[in-house]
């Protein structure tokens, strides 16, 4: 039997990013003369080309990481083929919020990377809409099959991946919107 899970609502996008320290000198006398957040300069396509970027996503040395915020307005959606199997809100997964768990969640493991020299800081994009489609088969399916893995970002808490039978999901499908963004320095 086929199944997907859909998740509506707001997400997050981000990159894990490194500058070289007199590169980030520079860009920070800009940003306190002309009195703008980072957010201003870091996310301005023609200011990072004065620095060789063409995109604020090449500050990046890996791809970018998806998460979906545990919060009482976000859905997630459980279908078999058209037939809806279970729908809750998001923060439900947040073991702090109900009374006892309801769903088999981890806490993600943080990767440690090794740390260069230069500054480094995240690029977190808010995007709303259709986070994720992940689809999946089994013959023999139960909520109790997925893993949700939770992952934190200073006091943003998000689902960062889902696990059925111990398998991870790939994301086939997003269709959002840019609603903010934010840098954490």
């Amino acid at each position: 039997m086929k199944f997907i899970i859909n998740l509506f609502g707001t997400g997050i996008r981000f990159w894990e990013c490194q500058i070289d320290q007199d590169i980030y000198d520079d860009m920070n006398k800009i940003r306190i003369k002309h009195n703008v957040d980072w957010e201003k300069i870091l996310f301005d396509l023609d200011f990072l080309q004065h620095y060789g970027f063409n995109n604020w996503s090449e500050l990046s040395n890996s791809d970018s990481i998806t998460g979906f915020l545990l919060n009482s307005s976000n859905i997630i959606e459980i279908k078999q083929g058209v037939k809806l199997v279970s729908r809750f809100k998001s923060n439900e997964l947040d073991h702090s919020q109900v009374l006892f768990p309801l769903y088999n969640t981890v806490n993600a493991k943080k990767s440690q990377t090794k740390q260069t020299n230069g500054v480094h800081f995240k690029l977190l994009q808010y995007e709303k809409g259709l986070i994720a489609k992940l689809k999946f088969e089994a013959e023999i399916f139960s909520i109790n099959d997925i893993t949700f893995y939770i992952d934190t970002i200073q006091s943003e808490i998000f689902l960062s991946s889902i696990y059925v039978h111990s398998m991870p999901l790939d994301i086939v499908q997003e269709d959002t919107l840019i609603v903010g963004t934010k840098i954490i320095l």
